[in-house]
């Protein structure tokens, strides 16, 4: 499995700031949505094996999280999550960067998950846990 590289151009119309369920296939969505369900219910290692250990490891995701010191919950899935658009021009594919504000059951956080979601050689979709950070 290979992540987006340097052959990378952004699409013609870049949804920056737009809901992903604006923006992104349905496919998208429900990948991204179960990564968050994992990372709030504290299957850091699951979540490592889904992506397969590319980026960030179980224990940074959990350092992080247990660094911001606060019980998160899972989201809505409608207009809880952002999405830019982009197309790697040299497979001929999209993917997509999807930032969320993780939660508490007193709102969001200023702890952003941020995820690329790009599709492989068979056409399926892949998720990679990005970055999780205070911006």
């Amino acid at each position: 499995m290979s992540a987006p590289g340097d052959t990378l151009a952004e699409g013609t119309a870049t949804m920056e700031g737009r809901r992903m369920e604006d923006t992104a296939p349905r496919e998208v969505e429900d990948l991204v949505y179960q990564a968050v369900s994992m990372l709030v219910s504290g299957d850091f290692a699951g979540l490592e094996r889904w992506t397969g250990g590319l980026r960030l490891s179980a224990a940074q995701m959990r350092a992080a999280l247990d660094d911001y010191d606060a019980e998160f919950v899972l989201p809505s899935k409608a207009g809880q999550m952002s999405s830019t658009d982009f197309y790697d021009a040299a497979k001929e594919r999209p993917w997509f960067r999807v930032d969320t504000f993780l939660r508490t059951a007193n709102g969001p956080t200023d702890l952003v998950l941020q995820l690329d979601v790009f599709q492989d050689e068979s056409g399926r979709y892949t998720l990679l846990v990005n970055n999780i950070f205070i911006p």
